[in-house]
């Protein structure tokens, strides 16, 4: 093949987004104050707080809050599905309101915990214990 550009293949860079965002922390609140506890049927707010710390990010964010059941897989709850766009060190907080219909231990019920997904891949999930897990009450 000749040497010369056009017939070799010219690459140009893309403008890419520099890596993915950085989950500061996952929580749950009731009228502003943070909990890790609540009854149900009492509407809550879940919130992941991400940064870009690596660089300006654009893509789709989601938070999802899932039900931990016991011997069992756990299963989605409630979905917020967001589109992001966010400079270098800049933060977010997405959050979802919300109302739990199971307590711990109603139908194998353990209690909730959050996912963070990033542009279809999931890049967080809360700690395992409780708290930060949420434990739900009858009433």
């Amino acid at each position: 093949m000749d040497d010369s550009y056009p017939p070799r293949l010219k690459v140009n860079p893309q403008q890419t987004q520099e890596g993915y965002p950085s989950v500061l922390d996952g929580y749950w609140t009731d009228e502003g104050s943070e909990i890790t506890q609540t009854v149900k049927g009492n509407e809550i707010r879940a919130h992941v707080n991400f940064k870009a710390s690596e660089g300006y990010l654009e893509g789709t964010a989601k938070i999802v809050v899932r039900r931990d059941i016991s011997l069992w897989s756990d299963e989605d709850y409630v979905t917020k599905t967001e589109s992001i766009d966010i400079s270098k060190d800049e933060t977010y907080d997405l959050w979802i309101d919300w109302t739990p219909q199971k307590a711990t231990g109603e139908d194998g019920t353990n209690g909730y915990h959050l996912e963070f997904w990033w542009n279809g891949e999931k890049k967080w999930t809360m700690d395992d214990s409780y708290p930060p897990r949420l434990k739900v009450e009858s009433s």
